[in-house]
């Protein structure tokens, strides 16, 4: 049973990018407001178009990404922004370096 409190009610076109199951940003945009804030971590464990990874990228939130299409991956890493992550690691006392 649905009341009108739980229901969302939001535009139902969307950018498909030749994805079955695209959806509009505004939900992944609602949801990301409600539970996190920027900085925070977003998981997307079935990544499909990347919609919920471009909107965490637009919200100021980290996002990870899987998917075991190769087709849907190389779809969406041409269109995220990219995003370089380095680890500092300490060589001795005195010194530290970035890896990539």
């Amino acid at each position: 049973m649905a009341f009108p409190t739980n229901v969302l009610h939001l535009a139902t076109e969307c950018n498909n990018k030749n994805q079955s199951a695209a959806f509009p940003e505004g939900l992944p945009e609602w949801f990301i407001k409600l539970f996190t804030k920027q900085g925070d971590t977003v998981l997307d464990p079935f990544m499909g178009s990347g919609t919920t990874n471009a909107v965490a990228q637009r919200m100021k939130r980290n996002s990870i990404g899987i998917e075991i299409m190769p087709e849907y991956y190389r779809m969406v890493e041409k269109e995220l922004k990219p995003v370089e992550l380095y680890l500092l690691e300490k060589q001795d006392d005195n010194e530290s370096t970035y890896c990539k």
